[in-house]
């Protein structure tokens, strides 16, 4: 959230409300494991597809199936680059630096 309301100069919730109003899910997070809490903006329907595409992965994860628990999940934990969620979170996040094959 430093980022959002120190070096942008924005309201996280006036951010949050824009990116609703745009058909995307918004969560404020503020006791995501990054200190100043987080903002994470997503296409629900587009993060259920992925995650319902990668069903077997995140299920052997442990991690749930549900947008946004999965979203608290990603905001509370931090993923190294070989845990097997971490492509599909780069993938959720239009990260292509670590694509995963269908």
């Amino acid at each position: 959230m430093y980022t959002i309301r120190d070096i942008l100069r924005l309201q996280p919730e006036q951010v949050a409300r824009e990116a609703e109003d745009d058909g995307l899910r918004a969560l404020i997070i503020d006791t995501a494991r990054i200190k100043s809490g987080a903002l994470y903006v997503y296409h629900q329907d587009t993060l259920s597809r992925l995650l319902l595409k990668f069903e077997e992965i995140v299920v052997a994860a442990n991690a749930p199936i549900d947008p946004d628990k999965f979203i608290e999940l990603i905001a509370h934990h931090q993923f190294e680059p070989n845990h097997p969620l971490y492509r599909i979170i780069a993938s959720a996040f239009n990260d292509n630096s670590f694509p995963i094959s269908t």
